[in-house]
């Protein structure tokens, strides 16, 4: 008999605007947690997106800036048990 077991998962919200107040649509965005990437997923025409499957634990949440790749914001958070959600408002620079 083997016992396996799978580490928890939850989901991460994400809400993108731009510095001036409007939504980034279409945003790339990419959740690491440990060594698995969820992404790239991209916002609606809100700046919203969704992301299910993220590993329980510490994680790292990146948007970034869709007409200039080289524009992104950084963020962090942790889903501390199975099926928790993190929700996230950031604003590309």
């Amino acid at each position: 008999t083997t016992t396996v077991n799978m580490p928890g998962s939850g989901s991460v919200e994400v809400w993108i605007d731009y510095a001036s107040g409007d939504p980034a649509p279409i945003a790339p965005i990419y959740v690491v947690s440990g060594t698995l990437t969820n992404g790239p997923g991209f916002t609606d025409s809100a700046g919203h997106l969704t992301m299910s499957g993220v590993l329980q634990g510490d994680f790292t949440v990146t948007a970034y800036n869709p007409t200039n790749i080289n524009s992104f914001v950084t963020a962090s958070g942790n889903l501390p048990t199975n099926g928790a959600s993190a929700i996230f408002n950031l604003s590309l620079p």
